[in-house]
């Protein structure tokens, strides 16, 4: 292989890995958002990150 091919294939392998780290991350606010739920009875809406931003004070 050049190196400029191993370059590629590495990229794309971190492009994978983080593709599948962010859908394990989303698998973990669906399992907090359903123990809310178990504990208290009530669905929290959920939040986009850009709202979550709006409200960090700077």
């Amino acid at each position: 292989m050049t190196d400029g091919s191993l370059k590629i294939e590495t990229g794309a392998r971190y492009i994978l890995v983080n593709r599948y780290l962010e859908r394990i991350a989303d698998h973990a606010v669906n399992i907090g958002m359903r123990v809310v739920y178990m504990v208290t009875g009530d669905w929290l809406p959920r939040e986009r990150a850009a709202d979550r931003a709006k409200r960090i004070p700077k």
